[in-house]
């Protein structure tokens, strides 16, 4: 069981959305979200090793219009590729621009924070997160603070009415590496 504490997942993000026109732009992030600012977390934000130095950002697509119901699959660590639309990496991790190949969302162990928002990352309007880390939402997290998987949950996303919302994303980690994370959507 510890081996599994002690490597990556080499996931794979699955978004279903409702009906999505050509253009439509989602990014995902492993980005912890800060509770000392509404915001995420940064690389080395107080020095070397420091903040979020192994997350980082995937852009999604669409190249057309979907139906309501689609499901996407976007693979997310290296050479991001979407089943429908087009993945971009716009921030590959810290380590792997120090220590290539680039890594973006890496899915790390023993469980990960996804969130999807549009915007910037500096400047997020956040659609919705994963919490799939077995401690949950972090009570505190600062922009220092060296916690590779934590985040706490956004007040924006801490209300009853986000279930209203007409998509759902979950993380798909590779079969037979033990974990398994599924989200089922609401159909009309």
């Amino acid at each position: 069981m510890s081996t599994h504490h002690s490597r990556k997942l080499t996931g794979s993000l699955v978004l279903y959305y409702s009906a999505v026109t050509a253009g439509t732009t989602i990014f995902f992030t492993d980005f912890g979200w800060r509770t000392d600012a509404q915001a995420f977390q940064t690389a080395n934000a107080c020095g070397a090793s420091t903040g979020a130095v192994s997350d980082g950002v995937v852009r999604w697509q669409a190249d057309g219009p979907l139906a309501y119901g689609t499901q996407i699959v976007i693979r997310s660590v290296s050479s991001p590729k979407a089943n429908v639309g087009s993945a971009t990496g716009t921030q590959a991790t810290y380590n792997s621009s120090v220590t290539p190949p680039l890594q973006y969302i890496t899915l790390a162990s023993p469980g990960e924070t996804v969130f999807a928002f549009t915007g910037t990352l500096a400047a997020p309007t956040l659609l919705g997160a994963i919490c799939a880390n077995p401690g949950g939402w972090a009570a505190t997290l600062n922009n220092c603070d060296f916690q590779p998987t934590a985040s706490s949950l956004p007040n924006v996303l801490n209300n009853a009415l986000n279930g209203n919302r007409n998509y759902a994303f979950a993380v798909l980690p590779p079969s037979g590496s033990g974990y398994c994370m599924r989200l089922k959507p609401r159909l009309p």
